[in-house]
């Protein structure tokens, strides 16, 4: 059980957490493609990406920039894209997707996200996002409507540094000047979220239905948080 009453501050991790790509990353790179004059569909592209975010994201960077995450992506849609397009049409392809993605109709909240917010803010956490992205967020945030919501934004690309590493932790601690346990970090990766905040001492939540034994603190969706939060209300 986690003691609320002891934590003053929550952060959440921003793709899969509390946004999610719309309809899906498949249908989207689909139809930038289409616009290209290329066919594939999306569901072949969702198990391209699936893949291809699985294989790029098994090691941790050690320095982040804007320009190391741009390439990163860019490795990403090389191995979701594959052959369909020759290397001469691939960069005006992948400029298109990376614009594409920093708007926010290529996103939606995740059920539950806003009520979330609006209930934690209310009962008076301070809120930030600490995400292993880039700017484009922010742009996005905005647009989604939940940047009032955060005190602060983190992400890895403008502080340098990204989840799991405990120093990724440790500027949030910095900035808002709490120590780990006054810090919640809610997020879906169990390496990059959960093993992150718990080697950093900070109390966790991951979301997700794959069942996780031990020491994790597992909810199936983000809307279970919103009783978890509501009893804090009532007592």
């Amino acid at each position: 059980m986690i003691p609320f009453s002891k934590i003053a501050a929550i952060s959440f991790d921003a793709g899969g957490t509390l946004i999610r790509p719309y309809p899906s990353v498949g249908h989207v790179y689909s139809e930038i493609l289409s616009n290209h004059g290329v066919t594939v569909e999306p569901s072949l592209l969702n198990r391209s990406f699936r893949s291809a975010l699985k294989e790029e994201t098994t090691g941790h960077c050690e320095r982040v920039t804007e320009s190391s995450e741009k390439s990163y992506w860019c490795r990403i849609v090389k191995k979701t894209i594959g052959r369909t397009v020759d290397n001469g049409l691939f960069g005006i392809v992948f400029e298109d997707l990376y614009e594409t993605f920093a708007s926010a109709k290529r996103w939606e909240l995740v059920e539950g996200a806003k009520e979330i917010l609006v209930l934690a803010r209310d009962l008076g956490f301070r809120l930030s996002v600490l995400s292993n992205s880039d700017q484009r967020f922010r742009k996005v945030f905005r647009e989604l409507n939940i940047l009032p919501f955060f005190e602060e934004i983190f992400l890895s690309s403008e502080i340098g540094i990204e989840k799991p590493h405990t120093h990724a932790f440790r500027h949030v601690e910095s900035v808002l000047k709490l120590s780990p346990e006054e810090l919640l970090h809610v997020g879906d990766s169990i390496d990059h979220d959960a093993n992150g905040a718990i080697a950093a001492g900070w109390y966790h939540l991951l979301v997700g239905k794959n069942r996780i034994p031990a020491p994790y603190r597992q909810l199936d969706s983000l809307q279970e948080f919103i009783p978890l939060l509501e009893k804090i209300t009532l007592s």
